[in-house]
């Protein structure tokens, strides 16, 4: 997939259609600096599907509802699911009650994570800020940071996410365990899957 999209990319090819969430039935590409390719479809009932193609044998598999609150992640290697890299999250209420993202909302969510050891208890805090334009390539779009803590006592992680109303996805830009320098992810092209 790599190989597809960025010669495409360097070498002028025509300009495709922006992406919109009718889109996201086919599946929805974002390319990363880094990258990585990460494929979001829906999956129905508010449920997304998201795999990204590390580029290095790594795949990893995961559902996002909303298209954004992590309901399972886990890695394929070289073809093969790991199942001992399983990550189930379950929350306070189902996926369908839970709200997307809009301008200035504030959420406290509590979750239980299951790991393939046992499980722990953890709060999400959401904190979204306000709609903005973004434009990544040749589109713009209408888009809402988001601040998330995961707080447990296994860890603190700091994301914050690019969420795109029109499309119903959220992007990760950053990633951080508490007090160490975060991994940051830049936006380089948003395409509809053909």
């Amino acid at each position: 997939m790599i190989r597809l999209v960025l010669p495409l990319a360097l070498c002028g090819a025509p300009v495709l259609a922006c992406p919109t969430g009718d889109d996201l039935a086919t599946g929805i590409s974002v390319l990363n600096g880094e990258g990585a390719v990460e494929i979001y479809q829906t999956a129905g009932d508010g449920i997304v599907s998201q795999t990204i193609d590390w580029g290095d044998g790594e795949v990893a598999k995961n559902t996002l509802a909303r298209g954004v609150y992590v309901l399972r992640l886990m890695s394929e290697i070289d073809g093969v699911l790991d199942f001992d890299s399983l990550l189930e999250t379950s929350y306070d209420r189902p996926p369908a009650a839970m709200a997307p993202p809009k301008p200035g909302l504030v959420d406290s969510l509590r979750t239980t994570v299951t790991l393939s050891d046992g499980s722990y208890k953890e709060t999400q805090e959401h904190v979204w800020g306000q709609l903005e334009p973004v434009t990544i390539g040749d589109c713009t779009y209408d888009s809402i940071k988001g601040e998330i803590l995961y707080l447990s006592d296994q860890d603190t992680i700091e994301e914050t996410v690019r969420y795109f109303p029109a499309l119903g996805i959220s992007v990760l830009t950053s990633y951080a365990y508490a007090g160490e320098p975060p991994d940051i992810y830049e936006i380089v092209a948003i395409e509809a899957v053909k």
